[in-house]
This record gives C-alpha cells, sequence and structure tokens, in this order.
C-alpha cells in the first residue's frame, strides 16, 4: 500500500484557507523570523534578562527558524535526496486512516516552486537549509557529512520568504508585510 498521495485527500474550504493566511502563516513565519534582527542586547537591557538566559532563547529562536525553513521548503513541494540535492517533492503523506492531512502552497491558491525556476545558487543554498535543519533540529545526528551550514539560516530564511510572497502571496492577492508579526 502506498503512504502517499498526489494530492490532499479533503480539500480545505474557503473559511479554512483564510485562517491559514490570517492565524497559521503568520504564526510559522514569526518562527521563521525569530532569529534574524533581533536585538538581543536591547532586550536584555530592557526586561533585565541575564546573558545565559538570553543565550538560551537565542538557540530557541535558531532552531524555530531552522525547523520553520524545513517546513516552508516542504510546503513549496520541495525536498532533498539522498545526496542532499534538492528535488521536487510534490506528494501528501498518508495517514493510517488513509487521509492526508498535511497542507501545500497548491491548497492554498499558491503554484508549486519548480527547480527550473531557481538559480543554481538558490537551488544550492534551499538544499542546505533544509538539511542543517534536518540534522541540526529535526533529527539527532553527529559527524553526518551531509550536516548542512548552520550559518546560512539567515539567507535561507530570506530566499524562502520571497518563494512564498511570488509562489503564493502575489497569486492570492494578499500583502505579506502585513502578515510578519
Amino acid at each position: 500500500m502506498s503512504r502517499s498521495s498526489t494530492n490532499r485527500t479533503n480539500p480545505l474550504t474557503k473559511d479554512q484557507i483564510g485562517e491559514f493566511f490570517s492565524d497559521h502563516l503568520p504564526y510559522r513565519l514569526s518562527m521563521l523570523y525569530s532569529f534574524k534582527d533581533i536585538q538581543w542586547n536591547d532586550i536584555a537591557a530592557k526586561c533585565h534578562i541575564s546573558n545565559s538566559t538570553i543565550y538560551d532563547l537565542m538557540i530557541c529562536c535558531c532552531e524555530a527558524s531552522r525547523i520553520s525553513s524545513r517546513m516552508f521548503i516542504q510546503f513549496m513541494g520541495l525536498g532533498i535526496n539522498s545526496n542532499g540535492e534538492l528535488k521536487e517533492k510534490r506528494d501528501y503523506f498518508l495517514s493510517s486512516d488513509k487521509k492526508s492531512y498535511e497542507v501545500k502552497i497548491i491548497d492554498l491558491g499558491g503554484k508549486w516552486v519548480s527547480l527550473n525556476d531557481l538559480t543554481d545558487k538558490e537551488n544550492d543554498l534551499l538544499a542546505k537549509t533544509y538539511e542543517t535543519a534536518s540534522k541540526a533540529t529535526a533529527h539527532l545526528t553527529y559527524g553526518d557529512p551531509h550536516g548542512g551550514e548552520p550559518r546560512i539560516l539567515n539567507d535561507g530564511s530570506e530566499l524562502i520568504l520571497r518563494l512564498l510572497k511570488e509562489y503564493l502571496y502575489d497569486i492570492v492577492g494578499v500583502d505579506l508585510k502585513n502578515k510578519l508579526l
């Protein structure tokens, strides 16, 4: 029995799609941007937080950004192969009840991101961003040769945001800038 499907088994209603744009996507976008451009020293001074607590918060924000990067890459219809190379991945996982619960970009009115639309540099950046999230956050690993590059998080999140804007928000006519928390 196949554990995947080429489409969502229960299409989303108009209200459910609206809920994604008003609640779910902004929440996930805040995770994506939680590590970027935060003025940690200003927060510590205003809140009288210790340096060790600030460090702990930075780690949590970094991990949230990594895992949401991976989620958005999958949401846009991309994944990686066993060699760590970016590939188009359009299938939906089927649960034991033979239903798909995943939500992908096309379910909200957007279109799949195509490898042909990406430059080699963008392709490589998304693959490394995905691998970093997989090896550093989603799974506990050590010494993996495809472990990604932790320092690419800011560049990866910027590219993901641009692709979400182009392949979803611009298509459905929703202003992404107003949706960032």
